[in-house]
């Protein structure tokens, strides 16, 4: 099938935008463009792979990415990062070469099969690395982390209100202006500017997680919450529910108490919003309600299947990735152990699809898991989902310690918060757009700064210890040690 014109026209503009920017020095310029277009997909081209907007300006940036590789290989979560990734690229190697997976259907291309998977997969996870180095090598510069912030909202509200505007039309935007393929569902359920609906519902949880990590909203913020509280409505997605319920729940564990306070002002906002939309439009709350359900009863496949232990009943509930791959490792534990390698475990798992109307719609499937947490277990088992877990944890700890710090370039606890959220969303819902190297790139910036702060908290003496009196020491200028090469520089936190 020929590629439309429009994809050429649209990668243009995805590589022009960076490039001129990068070009002109502008990075302030390419973070908002990444922030914009995490949620606004229309850049995202598949001409011959899937190529996210974001992901490209890793391609771009992975020069400079390699020649900062002493700076960031420090950093304790990028350690872990890299060895997730050599035991991930071995596992390419070897199931993806060596002993590959056998393509069970007979009819995959060469990008489908193990060789291909394998390489695409592995430059997916560099270039996402490279879009992580970027994010943080900017939001260690004072007032860059507002900068991501502020356009990754206006990215949310703009493909929300697309949606809303798309279900009041009856249009489809994202295939008039893309030329991909039209929405094939029965019942039109719009998806704004985001691949389909679940992208829309992923994109409108994200963006309520980074409205909410905030201690304070402005008031345009809050009128963006209730248009973003609207699209999910409207995107009747159960996977962009289950997001948008466990980012919030993550915003609840670590924020402030206005934080809270807030999710309280935003539940209300979102009854009141089906409220009006009950009243207004029956049909959509309706048509939202029956899809949550069909989602949530498992679409047939329960009955279609029987189950032989809690695992296989879970599954059969999950997406049909999910589903497959949660039965394949089910069926087969030493995967679960070792992993299958990047990407690979469709491979495998396309004789696990079950039965019913996921075997009829998919009779193979060519998609990872969809789950965050499925995935890095399935790619590089225990080794993988535990680095991944190690990775979160210390990055919140670190956010933690910088709180009581004043002065920094990014609000510790609004960088702490909203991390968290998006690692809760990305352990329920992989997007085809690179959210997590985003996020990665801001935990990163975090623990940097945090390693900064403790350097200069160590070299800086105590008054007790130079016999100095408090008057002494306020009067001598506070001591910063010089930072290496490209290294965040914090300023001195006054006393």
């Amino acid at each position: 099938m020929a590629t439309d014109p429009r994809q050429f026209v649209l990668l243009a503009i995805a590589l022009a935008v960076p490039l001129v920017a990068f070009l002109l020095d502008r990075t302030k310029l390419v973070l908002a463009w990444v922030g914009f277009t995490l949620f606004v997909q229309i850049f995202d081209t598949t001409i011959l792979t899937n190529l996210p907007a974001g992901r490209l300006i890793g391609l771009l940036y992975l020069p400079t990415a390699i020649r900062l590789f002493h700076r960031w290989k420090n950093l304790p979560p990028a350690r872990m990062w890299l060895i997730n990734f050599l035991y991930l690229a071995a596992l390419g190697v070897v199931f993806g070469f060596i002993i590959p997976w056998p393509d069970t259907a007979g009819d995959r291309p060469l990008q489908l099969r193990a060789e291909g998977r394998a390489v695409i997969y592995l430059v997916r996870t560099i270039a996402d690395m490279s879009l992580a180095v970027f994010v943080m090598t900017q939001l260690v510069r004072p007032g860059y982390f507002e900068v991501l912030r502020k356009w990754m909202v206006r990215g949310a509200v703009v493909t929300s209100a697309a949606g809303l505007l798309a279900l009041a039309l009856g249009v489809d935007f994202y295939t008039t202006i893309t030329g991909l393929r039209a929405y094939a569902a029965t019942d039109f359920r719009p998806r704004g500017l985001a691949f389909e609906a679940r992208g829309l519902g992923l994109a409108c949880a994200y963006g309520l997680v980074v409205i909410l990590g905030k201690r304070t909203r402005t008031v345009p913020e809050w009128l963006a919450l209730f248009v973003i509280t609207a699209g999910l409505l409207v995107s009747a997605s159960s996977t962009g529910l289950a997001a948008a319920i466990g980012g919030l729940i993550a915003v609840a564990i670590i924020g402030s108490g206005r934080t809270r306070l807030a999710m309280v002002m935003t539940m209300v906002t979102i009854v009141l919003t089906v409220v009006i939309a009950q009243v207004a439009a029956p049909e959509v709350v309706e048509r939202s309600r029956n899809a949550v359900e069909s989602r949530l009863s498992g679409r047939g496949t329960v009955e279609s299947n029987t189950a032989d232990n809690v695992f296989e009943v879970l599954a059969l509930r999950m997406d049909v990735f999910d589903s497959a791959a949660t039965l394949f490792l089910s069926h087969n534990p030493l995967y679960a152990v070792i992993g299958t390698g990047p990407g690979l475990i469709s491979l495998p798992a396309t004789e696990y699809v079950p039965a019913g109307v996921y075997k009829w719609v998919f009779p193979r499937i060519d998609n990872p898991p969809s789950h965050g947490v499925l995935l890095e277990l399935s790619n590089t088992g225990i080794l993988g989902l535990t680095l991944w877990i190690m990775q979160v944890l210390i990055i919140v700890a670190a956010g933690r310690r910088l709180c009581k710090h004043r002065r920094l370039p990014f609000p510790p606890q609004a960088a702490t918060v909203i991390f968290f959220g998006g690692a809760a969303l990305y352990s329920i819902q992989v997007s085809p757009s690179p959210y997590w190297g985003v996020f990665l790139g801001m935990g990163w910036a975090i623990y940097e700064v945090s390693l900064t702060v403790a350097a200069r908290s160590a070299t800086t003496p105590h008054p007790s210890k130079r016999g100095e009196t408090p008057a002494r020491r306020h009067s001598a200028p506070a001591h910063n040690p010089q930072p290496t090469a490209g290294a965040a520089t914090v300023p001195s936190t006054p006393s």
